[in-house]
């Protein structure tokens, strides 16, 4: 039937636009919204409808459940029903005359099979199993366990959240297959059906599409035994005892950072609160799509029992994860159709294979500093802070904020803070700009001016001259080819890191947690998406490198022309000493100082020559300062 035109839908009767928005909601995934919107109907009734009919199904659930139970509750068999052994047992029971349909076999059951089923019965609460395509993954850990879970307890509730909500249905259809066909029982050891059922209400019952009771239920809890959900989703009732999240990665969702935090923000703050805190489990099953998906950050979160399985066992004897079902020719095929880097990902769940990672996780590892926290900085290091904006919009990216220390002794950079904010407002990022030059003695400001940034701080007077004031300057940065550059851009920071001069603070969790984003985002550089929180990092290596250069090179700018009876009379002052030497003309050629101060001789020819032609180096002199006025350790250049 096709879909009825709103105008169309209005002239039906009440009762049966009420009843087509419920079938839309309930069979078909729709939104009550939608539903209410297409239908004509009040959003408010149709969903105290669509409440009243759940009512409804529950109790006809447990209705049938009584009467299956009446005159049976003295059989001692009836009583000890549940005990159904362990996963491996009751899946060769009633599972052992499966035929593989790629196959046409059964398979034994392969050991990846084995150790997920060991780590599903564990105590572990949070579970991230990663597995290649074509290894039966989500009708081993979605489909068959969450029918263990049924059979051993038709209390349980289990949430099936996948990458949306048909994909999600199709887990729902073979669970509710599992559960009412006999016929998919017949060569078996079993029949569960029989064993442990029925499970549906009564026969003429209709399932959801989206969720469903069995019958047996014995607790008054209006939650489904089995909700089926697409990733941000509206999730209904109150509780699950377990959330799995089946292949809920797309390279859709996962295109850049924004995504993968949004969805982990949705997990987080709508999902993983509906299980329990003790007795509840989360489970991630799924293949890898890229770098910077989902699941690499999920495999670094503290408490995480993570299973990763690679197709590919061993290259040099061509030993395979599977090599009943999936054989080490069918690897070399795909190999042969993607990229190195994409097959090493998807199905060896390898992140970043070889050459190709600018920042591998054992460099990353490196520049973990257990002895500092976030905050930490060191009085005598130059401050720089790097700002990426975005725009203030739902649709805008994050607004990223870094903080960085620069030891001039050294050159080690020190990262102090970093903070990213999605559709930040220009005020609450002008806020965060002084709140952080309020808390830290910050040098400068390097602040992206691409696009509409430029507009936002080459015309904010009133920003730049309150900063002069406090001595802070605000340094704009153009972004364009310039950070693929491997010396100069983002790629850069790398040689840094593997020498031991880049340090983040690794000192306590609250560190970690706020450092790992960033840890994340550089290592999916430059494979992944180009990231905000790396972007802002690099504007401050970008002044780094600019504060040691000061530092270091030549005082004296070449390109002026200036005589050389001026040049003979030029003097250094060091604040750090008290004295002040005059600077032969070969040094100010050549020379460099420190980020002290002293002055630093290069040899310019030899040394006689140097003395025939600019004559003796005069004496130093001790300088005639008021201690109460100049700052020691603050290097000043002659004039």
């Amino acid at each position: 039937m096709p879909e009825p035109k709103i105008a169309q839908a209005r002239n039906w009767s009440t009762k049966r636009r009420y009843e087509e928005a419920v079938k839309k909601v309930r069979l078909e995934g729709w939104t009550q919204a939608e539903a209410a919107k297409q239908y004509g109907v009040d959003r408010s009734h149709l969903n105290k409808k669509i409440k009243a009919l759940e009512e409804e199904e529950k109790a006809a659930a447990d209705a049938a459940a009584a009467r299956l139970a009446e005159g049976r509750d003295h059989d001692p068999w009836i009583q000890q029903r549940r005990r159904i052994g362990t996963r491996t047992e009751f899946y060769q029971r009633y599972f052992g005359n499966t035929v593989c349909p790629d196959c046409e076999k059964h398979h034994e059951d392969p050991p990846h099979h084995l150790a997920m089923r060991e780590v599903l019965a564990s105590d572990a609460k949070r579970i991230l199993i990663n597995c290649p395509p074509y290894h039966s993954k989500s009708t081993e850990v979605t489909v068959r366990d969450t029918v263990y879970d049924i059979c051993a307890n038709p209390n349980s509730r289990t949430l099936i959240i996948s990458q949306s909500l048909p994909f999600a249905q199709t887990f729902g259809y073979a669970i509710q297959d599992l559960l009412t066909n006999h016929e998919l029982y017949e060569g078996a050891a079993g029949n569960l059906i029989e064993d442990y059922g029925p499970f549906k209400p009564s026969e003429d019952a209709v399932w959801s599409a989206n969720r469903f009771y069995v019958a047996g239920r014995t607790t008054a809890e209006k939650d489904p035994t089995v909700q089926l959900l697409g990733v941000g989703g509206q999730i209904y009732g109150r509780r699950a005892d377990k959330i799995k999240f089946d292949d809920i990665a797309t390279t859709a969702n996962q295109r850049n950072p924004e995504q993968v935090l949004k969805m982990l923000e949705w997990i987080d703050k709508m999902a993983l609160n509906r299980i329990g805190a003790k007795k509840g489990q989360a489970i991630w099953v799924g293949t890898r799509v890229n770098a910077g998906d989902i699941y690499s950050y999920l495999q670094s979160r503290p408490g995480y029992e993570v299973l990763k399985f690679p197709a590919v066992v061993d290259e040099a004897s061509q030993e395979m994860l599977w090599p009943d079902h999936f054989g080490y020719d069918q690897a070399v095929m795909y190999r042969g159709e993607m990229s190195p880097a994409d097959f090493q990902l998807v199905f060896q769940q390898v992140d970043m294979p070889g050459m190709s990672a600018s920042f591998p996780p054992e460099l990353l590892e490196e520049t973990y500093d257990t002895q500092r926290v976030v905050g930490h900085f060191d009085p005598s290091w130059r401050l720089v802070a790097g700002l990426d904006p975005a725009g203030p919009t739902k649709d805008s990216g994050y607004t990223s904020f870094t903080l960085m220390g620069v030891d001039l002794e050294t050159g080690v950079r020190y990262i102090i803070d970093q903070q990213a904010f999605k559709s930040m407002k220009a005020p609450a990022m002008m806020e965060f700009m002084w709140e952080w030059t309020r808390q830290y003695p910050l040098f400068e400001w390097r602040v992206e001016t691409n696009g509409i940034q430029a507009q936002l701080f080459q015309y904010n007077r009133e920003l730049i001259q309150e900063m002069a004031k406090i001595g802070v300057r605000i340094t704009p940065h153009k972004t364009g080819s310039n950070k693929w550059d491997p010396q100069f851009g983002v790629e850069g920071i790398a040689p840094l890191m593997s020498a031991g001069l880049w340090s983040i603070p690794w000192g306590n969790k609250p560190s970690q947690e706020r450092m790992t984003p960033m840890v994340h985002e550089f290592a999916s550089f430059p494979m992944g998406a180009t990231s905000d929180r790396v972007m802002s990092t690099w504007f401050c290596e970008v002044g780094a490198k600019e504060l040691l250069n000061r530092a270091h090179l030549p005082m004296f700018d070449q390109r002026m022309r200036v005589p050389d009876r001026v040049k003979r009379r030029r003097q250094l002052v060091s604040f750090e000493d008290r004295q002040i030497r005059r600077v032969p003309v070969g040094e100010q050629r050549l020379g460099h100082v420190t980020a002290a101060g002293n002055m630093r001789r290069q040899t310019v020819g030899t040394p006689s020559r140097i003395l025939e032609e600019y004559g003796p180096e005069p004496e130093e002199q001790p300088m005639n300062i008021d201690p109460r006025i100049w700052l020691p350790g603050d290097p000043v250049n002659g004039g």
